[in-house]
């Protein structure tokens, strides 16, 4: 309850490893599963990761590996030229030594991007360079690299200088975490558990019957048919014979079956793991289930219409998909209920 954490002022609570994390999460989910640019995404980050938290794999089995390369600085304050210094010294060092390959894009990721000073050298790579030199250069700067890189020292000088010189630093940008944030909406099993809200993305519309009985019908469809059996005492009755009100009941409870499948189905890619559609399927089941075993029905056919009745009642709580269930999807999942035996119409 009460006023939502806007995500951007949720990220910068976060943790140095929480907003590592984040990263990985949205290069996996967004731009490997989505948008597929990605075949693999991998965190490095903490001692070691040579100045790349997170690298997503564009072709890992290229010679030589083509990947992007994420790294995440998460400061109290949108960053400086200082702030990045060290981060390109290594990355030029450690590409220099063959330790890492040369990323196809580097990217730095910051919960308050970048200040106005260094979007400025960003937008024109030769003064980012120029600038990153001339640091480099500076002996009252040097300790700095020589703390950074391994506790090393590594002068700007003969082959590293000419190395550096002929690096294209048009590779090295700033990826907003605006966003980031707004492509992790994409995501909402993941977005939803980080930033909540609930669920934000479009119910599609309702799946339609299709003119064939479907495969995965055959169980529902075959009980109603009983409970029409049941209602006529007439055995002969079958789908392709129904006439009148029992017509017009079984073509509405396909609709309503197929509701229920467009929740189903919608469920699986938004969802937070903690949630799933059979929990609703259960608390639907939990609704009825004295109504359907009540031994004083007429017949199976007015169980049935007393069942769906009682589902559209059914009051969801603590559950994200509660906003998006209707009387229809609720009434469409005692069918599905009856598709996997766990309603029976005829006793």
């Amino acid at each position: 309850m009460g006023p939502q954490i806007d995500p951007l002022d949720r990220i910068k609570l976060y943790s140095d490893e929480d907003f590592e994390e984040l990263i990985r999460e949205w290069a996996f989910f967004c731009l490997q599963n989505n948008a597929g640019k990605y075949k693999r995404v991998q965190r490095l980050g903490g001692a070691g990761d040579r100045g790349r938290d997170v690298i997503g794999y564009v072709d890992p089995a290229a010679n030589p590996v083509e990947l992007d390369a994420y790294q995440c600085k998460h400061y109290d304050h949108a960053l400086y030229p200082s702030d990045l210094w060290p981060e390109l010294g290594k990355f030029c060092v450690m590409a220099f030594h063959g330790h890492i390959p040369i990323p196809r894009n580097y990217y730095i990721v910051a919960p308050r991007d970048t200040g106005p000073e260094l979007t400025g050298l960003l937008d024109e790579p030769a003064k980012l360079k120029a600038a990153l030199a001339a640091e480099w250069l500076d002996q009252k700067a040097n300790p700095l690299f020589k703390r950074i890189i391994r506790g090393e020292s590594h002068k700007l000088d003969g082959d590293l200088a000419a190395f550096v010189d002929k690096l294209d630093f048009n590779r090295v940008k700033c990826k907003p975490i605006l966003e980031v944030v707004n492509e992790l909406r994409e995501v909402p099993h993941r977005y939803s558990p980080r930033f909540g809200g609930g669920l934000i993305k479009p119910l599609p519309p309702d799946k339609l019957p299709p003119d064939e009985i479907a495969a995965e019908e055959q169980k529902y469809v075959a009980c109603l048919v009983d409970a029409y059996r049941h209602h006529k005492q007439d055995d002969s009755i079958s789908c392709d014979t129904l006439t009148g009100y029992l017509q017009d009941h079984f073509k509405l409870s396909r609709e309503r079956y197929y509701c229920a499948e467009t929740i189903k189905e919608f469920s699986r890619d938004t969802l937070p793991e903690q949630f799933t559609f059979e929990d609703v399927q259960t608390q639907v089941y939990d609704s009825v289930v004295d109504t359907c075993e009540r031994p004083d029905h007429a017949d199976a056919y007015i169980r049935v219409l007393e069942v769906v009745k009682a589902a559209q009642s059914t009051q969801i709580t603590n559950h994200p998909l509660r906003s998006y269930l209707k009387a229809k999807s609720l009434q469409g999942i005692c069918h599905q209920l009856a598709n996997e035996a766990k309603l029976k119409w005829v006793l």
